[in-house]
């Protein structure tokens, strides 16, 4: 009986395992998604209010959901603080304070400070356009590879649990 329970177990942690996987990866998609809005949003109000960093923040967090959202927040108030001297400075120590952001948008941020506040206004409008396109590309192939992804981490999982709990049995 005992090992009844325990095959249940494997199987259950294993499935888990790759339903997990698969909620980070619609994780990322969504992440791509609302960067991509907020890059979209961040050209309009730079190029048509000329909005200052800070409150363009702001916007971008009351726009934005999710960890998106929470980076842009944060990156705000530690704008507003003063603490840093430049943006590239207070987008690091965001970053480092944001563990659940994904890796694609963990390094289009890191781009974004690296751009915002060192160029003029046409040149952070390019890098803008030029991030744009990366996400663009990277939204394009998690997309295409979603469905096929998903259902592989789902399916590995429970079959590699299932194969664990025969060898236990």
């Amino acid at each position: 009986m005992i090992r009844w329970i325990g095959a249940i177990f494997v199987v259950g942690a294993c499935g888990a395992c790759g339903f997990s996987m698969a909620a980070s990866y619609r994780l990322l998609e969504q992440s791509l998604r609302q960067l991509q809005s907020a890059l979209e949003l961040m050209q309009c109000q730079m190029s048509y209010r000329l909005t200052e960093l800070p409150e363009l923040c702001g916007i971008l967090s009351t726009a934005c959901t999710g960890v998106v959202g929470r980076v842009f927040r944060a990156l705000g108030q530690e704008l507003q603080k003063g603490e840093c001297d430049a943006v590239s400075g207070c987008m690091t120590l965001v970053l480092a304070r944001t563990p659940d952001l994904p890796e694609p948008c963990r390094e289009i941020f890191r781009q974004m400070g690296k751009s915002l506040g060192q160029l003029d206004l046409s040149g952070q409008l390019s890098s803008l356009a030029a991030l744009n396109e990366t996400v663009k590309r990277h939204l394009d192939r998690v997309s295409a590879e979603k469905a096929g992804r998903i259902r592989c981490y789902r399916a590995l999982s429970l079959c590699g649990g299932a194969a664990l709990a025969l060898l236990l049995l």
